[in-house]
């Protein structure tokens, strides 16, 4: 639904702020072959040539994922889809973490929900960053205590399922999970992809010292990190950002001014769009209300995911801009490639859409951040792509500075020249490692690494901060 008002603010055209250039979507996703692969610049002739046979293609990829926020399911959705194109015939299997411990989990018995789930319920109501410390805390007890009922699940799962690779997105478990894989066959690869450009430095695996591990780093810090936690660098693929659903990719060319029409708003003036994830957050009907007071002209599609009752807020508000006010959608590509700029939270997954379609980003950055977008938005401002939303009652004004020719055209040009393949260069590194397994068999090192484990935190402590909420 839209709400289109009378436009009242100083007039700065669309065409002052943007270059002539290709705009560029598609809804659903191309079909991606091994060609279209090397046609976007991931794969060489002579990965073709090898990867073309079909004795290399892997029967059964799974990738492991959880629900805390949108990242992590859109990246497992991402590689299926990519993988799927790449390798018609091959099965993939997406396993929700959380499905296959559910009754052996100790936060799980503690909290009364799992852990994925509680983290979306901190960030809807601003709580993350006061409660994240003693919410890895028990995550991390959890594995410490239970990972051997959970590798024996795991090896159990994998056995049924006869995976040729393993995937993970999420940040955590990593132990248990290459563990459980070299039980049922030491030789096939278990690949850790990272769904954010920082990492924490506590509660994340990153020593990935198991014969069967490997990283894939969208990073120099997630590089450095793993590389420090003592990771083997021949185990690390370094990709140029994030992985993002292949559709992504698709040259569709589209006439923006008639898709914006197309949706009750004004064909020229600057558009900026407004997503904080697929939960949403209570902060966007002032948000709506602070916009307002720009002194730049412009319009605003406003994403709300399932934040019902924010949707309904903005949709009666009287603005003097026009809008497009959405729930969940799943036309975010299409949404992007009619916008000029961005507005939300820094999570991993929509930061990298946003680079992707060269949208200048304005990130909130505050005391409501969680860490791991704290450190998110960190990294877009050392990329100068990004301007920091301190305090939203002064949002308006950040707009207008984002808005300024100058401002504006220096990240524009930054996003234009950067590159950034990594779903594909997934497929391409899962296909190699698997080609690998399949005609070295021997060379992985089947003897566990030994390491101490991290000593446990005091539980009581942990569950006293998080049952607070």
């Amino acid at each position: 639904m839209y709400v289109h008002n009378k436009q009242s603010c100083t007039p700065h055209s669309y065409e002052q702020l943007v270059p002539k250039k290709t705009f560029n979507s598609s809804i659903h996703p191309p079909r991606l072959t091994l060609h279209s692969l090397l046609q976007s610049g991931s794969l060489t002739a002579i990965d073709l040539q090898q990867l073309s046979q079909p004795k290399h293609a892997p029967k059964t990829i799974e990738i492991i994922y959880f629900k805390a926020g949108n990242g992590h399911v859109s990246t497992a959705k991402a590689l299926k889809a990519a993988f799927n194109h790449a390798y018609p015939e091959t099965g993939v299997i997406l396993t929700d973490v959380y499905t296959g411990i559910k009754g052996a989990s100790l936060y799980e018995k503690a909290m009364g929900t799992t852990a994925d789930l509680m983290y979306n319920q901190l960030f809807k109501h601003n709580l993350l960053q006061e409660t994240m410390e003693p919410h890895r805390e028990l995550i991390q007890l959890d594995e410490d205590v239970m990972h051997p009922i959970w590798e024996q699940h795991f090896a159990m799962q994998f056995t049924a399922h006869k995976p040729d690779i393993v995937i993970s997105v999420i940040p955590g478990y990593n132990r248990t999970l290459s563990r459980a894989l070299l039980k049922y066959d030491p030789k096939i690869p278990y690949i850790q992809v990272a769904t954010d450009y920082n990492l924490l430095s506590k509660g994340y695996s990153a020593a990935f010292t198991e014969a069967n591990q490997y990283a894939v780093c969208p990073s120099d810090e997630v590089f450095n990190h793993c590389v420090d936690s003592g990771t083997p660098r021949e185990r690390i693929l370094k990709t140029h950002g994030l992985v993002v659903h292949p559709a992504l990719y698709n040259h569709k060319k589209i006439n923006v001014a008639e898709e914006r029409q197309k949706l009750g708003l004004d064909a020229a003036t600057t558009t900026g769009l407004i997503m904080f994830g697929g939960i949403g957050t209570s902060d966007m009907p002032s948000i709506a209300k602070q916009l307002s007071n720009c002194k730049t002209q412009s319009q605003y599609i406003f994403i709300c995911g399932s934040n019902h009752q924010a949707k309904t807020t903005i949709e009666s508000l009287t603005t003097p801009y026009a809008k497009l006010v959405l729930g969940f959608t799943d036309q975010v590509e299409h949404l992007m490639s009619i916008s000029d700029f961005f507005v939300g939270k820094p999570g991993g997954l929509s930061i990298t859409e946003a680079m992707l379609k060269t949208l200048p980003m304005l990130v909130q950055f505050d005391e409501t951040t969680s860490p791991l977008e704290f450190l998110n938005a960190q990294w877009l401002f050392n990329q100068k792509v990004a301007a920091p939303i301190n305090n939203m009652a002064n949002i308006h004004k950040d707009v207008d500075q984002l808005l300024k020719p100058h401002q504006y055209q220096q990240k524009k040009a930054v996003l234009m020249a950067r590159k950034n393949f990594a779903v594909f260069d997934v497929v391409k590194f899962a296909a190699q490692l698997h080609h690998q397994a399949q005609t070295q068999p021997n060379h992985h090192n089947l003897a566990l690494a030994t390491s101490s484990l991290r000593q446990p935190p005091t539980l009581p402590l942990a569950l006293s901060k998080l049952k607070t909420i």
